[in-house]
């Protein structure tokens, strides 16, 4: 298992010298609107994902479906610079981009062969822990040429699942890919209980193919009504994805924005009873951002038994320094949290 015991931002968008010191095994990050929740969710991903620098262009870190040239403008000033302890391990991951002045005419690259003969015209610089990071030198096409990076794939990375609020919800070939390995598994039943939670009326989920021969996320109800999942509301999306996630990243990470979203705050007691389930099932370790007070009552209350296990992340800019600053509560300090303005919206 490799969860993380804690984390920092160096620089990452908006955020400098942030710090996290005690991640337990579930974390609910709070704050106002704007104060950089999302920003640190991203910033965790990229970390257990720091062997593979091709996720710094994944469209929901840059927040655009445009092409992008260097995935780091939109990220910081300078380089991207995260640290962590990871299962007792300390590790710093710093990442900038080079554009290249001379575009050579030819690509030498293995495995570019196939390629269109295209300038090379910039490189990402990784390194990780003070040494620049070895592995498969790639190539990525953009709109100005190829942009050199690494993958390291003779590393063990940790498995883990980012699900936020702006990513879409629609069910794309990746959460069918994990939805047809859950059912192979023998874990339908207990994607519907969960589902259930908000439409207790579905009956069973299936993939089909639409007239445009693309695959999606079909619900059936008891009244014999089949739909796609998605045109029953965020909510039952938002369990499905849930769920899956939880499955998919055993003895790894989730990674959670706005987890109620979509979900009324009648359920929550139940959802977090569920998360809590699910966590010790498959070994999971939790980080997830909150705009709701039900929502961090309901984690509390789930947690009453084994209070060390739960965290709460208040996130507040200094007002002398201006800085972003967390306040942690967990253990016997989380009764008290209840009784704090968290100022979750």
């Amino acid at each position: 298992m490799k969860h993380l015991d804690s984390f920092e931002v160096g620089h990452y968008r908006g955020i400098d010298g942030l710090s996290l010191p005690d991640l337990t095994h579930a974390n609910l990050i709070t704050g106002s609107n704007g104060v950089g929740k999302t920003a640190l969710l991203e910033a965790i991903w990229l970390f257990t994902g720091r062997h593979n620098s091709n996720l710094l262009w994944n469209a929901n870190v840059q927040r655009s479906l445009e092409q992008i040239v260097d995935p780091i403008a939109a990220l910081t000033t300078g380089k991207v610079d995260l640290s962590g302890i990871e299962a007792g391990s300390s590790h710093r991951y710093q990442v900038s981009f080079e554009q290249h002045i001379s575009n050579p005419s030819r690509v030498t690259i293995p495995g570019t062969e196939d390629l269109p003969q295209l300038p090379i015209v910039g490189e990402l610089r990784s390194r990780l822990d003070s040494i620049d990071m070895q592995g498969d030198r790639a190539v990525r096409q953009t709109p100005a040429g190829l942009v050199m990076h690494t993958v390291d794939r003779t590393q063990e990375q940790v498995s883990c699942i980012i699900e936020g609020t702006g990513w879409l919800l629609d069910a794309n070939d990746e959460h069918l890919a994990r939805y047809s390995e859950l059912v192979k598994r023998g874990h339908k039943k207990e994607l519907k209980a969960a589902m259930g939670l908000i439409l207790p009326r579905i009956t069973d989920v299936e993939i089909l193919t639409n007239e445009s021969g693309r695959s999606y996320v079909s619900a059936l109800t008891s009244s014999g009504t089949r739909l796609p999942l998605k045109d029953l509301g965020a909510g039952i999306v938002r369990l499905f994805r849930l769920y899956l996630s939880f499955f998919t990243a055993r003895n790894g990470m989730v990674l959670f924005d706005e987890i109620e979203n979509g979900i009324h705050y009648s359920v929550l007691n139940t959802l977090w009873d569920r998360v809590r389930l699910w966590m010790n099932t498959w070994n999971v370790q939790v980080v997830a951002s909150t705009h709701s007070s039900e929502c961090i009552d309901a984690a509390i209350a789930a947690f009453e038994k084994n209070p060390q296990e739960l965290s709460i992340h208040q996130l507040y800019v200094d007002s002398t320094s201006g800085e972003l600053r967390a306040n942690c509560f967990t253990g016997e300090l989380l009764e008290g949290a209840r009784e704090l303005d968290l100022e979750v919206r």
